[in-house]
């Protein structure tokens, strides 16, 4: 029996990663749950492709057509209805409950705000709303903004949609020209919290061990560092979201 790549998960993973939804393929095994050498040989045909990683690779990615990656029926993408705005859905159990039973998909609002200027604050994570937010994976979480650094980009008050991602062991593993929110401890064990662009620091002795931190605001904030090593919270901000 002649074996066959699987082209459309080749293409897939070219999508994922030009998305930023995953960051090469070893990132798309963990995230599904299976051996890279299952993986790659998956992609070379030498294993079928199951319906239940299908439908893992599509829950990190909502719009990709599992009809196409299976059978390669119809288009890559599914041409979906326009979603609706983000919207609170629930902010205690019975509309938590209720908004359950109708099916909808929720992500939380924790309850604890990441600066966008300087401070120190404890992130105790209590969720204090269950928002419905078309289009974006159910791992996501929804924070506060405090602060002007960020601004106008986003305001102190914006709430942000942020996607978890697997801390790194270098410096250069993270893409850059991205918002993230990072929470790093400092040489006390104090917990800071930052919205920011992360970049490349310029010096080659610590590329590998530390971010350069980016406000928007850069008249009145001024770049620092982040050691990799006293982060302990990094996802990447994927949207703004707004009350209607």
């Amino acid at each position: 029996m002649e074996i066959v790549e699987n082209k459309r998960l080749i293409e897939i993973i070219s999508y994922l990663k030009k998305e930023r939804i995953i960051y090469n393929e070893s990132d798309l095994a963990r995230q599904i749950e299976i051996g890279k050498s299952f993986l790659s040989d998956i992609k070379a045909g030498r294993k079928v492709l199951s319906e239940q990683i299908v439908l893992k690779i599509c829950k990190l990615e909502p719009s990709i057509n599992k009809t196409w990656l299976l059978t390669g029926e119809g288009s890559m993408l599914q041409s979906s209805p326009p979603a609706s705005e983000p919207r609170i859905v629930a902010t205690d159990e019975e509309s938590y409950e209720a908004a359950k039973r109708q099916g909808v998909e929720m992500i939380p609002e924790y309850d604890v705000e990441f600066h966008g200027g300087d401070g120190i604050i404890s992130l105790s994570e209590p969720i204090i709303a269950m928002w419905s937010v078309p289009g974006v994976p159910t791992d996501t979480y929804i924070i506060q903004i405090k602060g002007d650094s960020m601004a106008p980009l986003l305001k102190s008050g914006t709430r942000v949609a942020v996607r978890p991602r697997s801390l790194v062991s270098s410096a250069l593993e993270l893409p850059f020209g991205e918002i993230y929110a990072v929470a790093v401890y400092d040489e006390d064990g104090n917990n800071h919290t930052h919205i920011k662009y992360l970049r490349r620091h310029p010096d080659p002795a610590k590329e590998n061990t530390h971010w350069i931190a980016r406000s928007v605001n850069r008249e009145e904030y001024d770049d620092f560092e982040i050691p990799i090593a006293r982060v302990h919270l990094l996802g990447r901000v994927i949207m703004s979201v707004n009350f209607l």
